[in-house]
């Protein structure tokens, strides 16, 4: 598009007159663009370089389409992106007996397409598509050869806006993997770009569906009806795969997830076939409900009849404890401590028998916010394994068991409490050596019990004096 003013003794013509705000410039240029694109030709601007600096939106039009600068100079000033450089409109050519345009163009390796995915598939045939790569003449698109051990090339398109290909000839049911990268075509030869990330798919009758909210179904009488239960069948602390009661004789399910920022259910998936009844729900956090639904269908002749929704809530597992969950030694004790998890109810600890591979629950915590407890030390082939649990509307939501501790050979802690009394030995009977202040930091070395309090050997220092004595285990909160 050639985008300039009339000159006749001075500014002139319509164009000017018009006095186009720079919006409505930027639109009229991308419309026009886009317009180009559409019949397979590349859409692309050309300009002074004082019309794209002050009558455009130049960033809302050089990240789709090439910007031709037309600035007689020594230097290309423009600071814009931009793909050529008329430097000269007098310049000699051999064999041209008339002044010609001077033009630089800047040619970059095209980036990468992204988001290549498929749009639709048959059991012989998979149509692919892409996001636009802005100047490209047009894109490869490559498969994985099995027998030759490398990506062949099975075709080309035409036009930087031509997102889509479909592979055909294939064998049902088999796995495909494809890559797309972008080209130009100039007279030294192709210049091909990055590849896309690898996409595979299976040869199989299924269409893609992108989120969106449905509107409200229309009503028929022969609607299918609505899936009755809706059960977990696998999940982790991410994940929830969840499958419903069959109808028979539909078209397939539509799977939803509900948005809490809009407050209405996603449409995030198409399951073909009334035995396509289960969906792994992925990206979740650890101990989180979520609100799901499923809906059957019927299509005929591009009508869609729907059943009610399917409404129901499930709850990831909570994280697994890895590195955090440790162990220290207290004489004839372990304090076993841990990362608070947020979102949990509590934890169970464990007693694992090695040999035997078998978990006995010694003592369940029942909050979150209680992040150690002391257990006797346990002889050889035992150790202590620790889970986290939620309370999910009456039920119980179990974490994985964790591995077994790491050792940490010190231990500290802090007083959470004001005027804690740190005493001789273990009990309240015994002598007060000082009162500690909520907030002190303490070394913790050993552990007692008087009746069923445990108490902490502790050593604080203030200044150049050290105290030693014991508290009880439940003023002090490990670090």
């Amino acid at each position: 598009m050639d985008y300039e003013y009339a000159w006749e003794g001075g500014l002139t013509g319509r164009l000017y007159n018009a006095h186009l705000s720079k919006s409505a410039a930027t639109t009229v240029i991308n419309t026009f663009c886009s317009t180009v694109e559409a019949s397979g030709y590349v859409g692309m601007l050309y300009a002074s370089k004082s019309v794209i600096t002050d009558d455009m939106k130049i960033t809302s039009i050089n990240n789709k389409y090439p910007i031709w600068n037309a600035q007689y100079n020594d230097s290309d000033t423009l600071t814009a992106t931009h793909s050529y450089w008329q430097y000269d409109d007098n310049g000699t050519v051999a064999g041209i007996s008339y002044p010609t345009d001077l033009d630089f163009k800047y040619v970059n390796t095209p980036a990468a397409p992204t988001e290549l995915t498929f749009k639709s598939s048959t059991n012989s045939s998979i149509t692919l598509t892409w996001n636009k790569v802005p100047e490209v003449y047009g894109y490869q698109i490559v498969r994985y050869d099995e027998a030759e051990g490398k990506y062949v090339s099975i075709g080309t398109t035409k036009g930087a806006r031509t997102l889509t290909y479909t592979d055909n000839g294939l064998t049902s049911g088999k796995k495909y993997t494809y890559m797309v990268r972008g080209y130009h075509k100039l007279n030294a030869g192709t210049v091909y770009g990055a590849y896309s990330q690898e996409y595979s798919c299976t040869a199989t009758y299924a269409e893609a569906v992108t989120a969106s909210t449905d509107p409200e179904p229309p009503i028929f009488d022969t609607a299918p009806d609505m899936p009755t239960q809706a059960a977990i069948a696998d999940r982790t602390s991410s994940s929830i795969n969840v499958r419903w009661s069959k109808i028979s004789g539909v078209t397939g399910y539509f799977v939803y997830k509900y948005n809490t920022s809009t407050g209405k259910y996603d449409r995030i998936a198409r399951c073909i076939g009334d035995k396509s009844r289960s969906y792994n729900f992925t990206g979740l956090s650890p101990a989180t409900t979520y609100k799901f639904g499923v809906r059957a269908y019927y299509e005929y002749n591009g009508v869609i009849m729907y059943s009610n929704r399917l409404e129901f809530s499930k709850c990831t597992k909570p994280r697994t404890f890895t590195s955090s969950f440790k162990y220290t030694p207290l004489g004839s004790y372990r304090c076993l401590h841990w990362q608070k998890l947020s979102n949990v109810s509590g934890y169970i600890i464990y007693k694992y028998d090695i040999a035997h591979n078998k978990y006995t629950r010694v003592k369940k915590i029942s909050s979150y916010k209680t992040t150690s407890c002391i257990l006797p030390a346990l002889k050889s082939g035992f150790g202590y394994r620790i889970l986290a649990y939620k309370n999910v509307n009456g039920s119980i939501v179990y974490g994985d068991i964790s591995k077994a501790p790491a050792k940490a050979s010190s231990l500290s802690g802090t007083v959470i409490d004001s005027q804690v009394r740190l005493r001789a030995g273990a009990g309240t009977n015994k002598r007060i050596i000082r009162e500690l202040a909520r907030g002190s930091k303490v070394k913790i070395s050993g552990c007692k019990y008087s009746g069923k309090n445990a108490w902490y050997k502790i050593t604080y220092t203030k200044g150049s004096k050290k105290y030693t004595g014991y508290v009880r285990s439940d003023f002090i909160r490990i670090n």
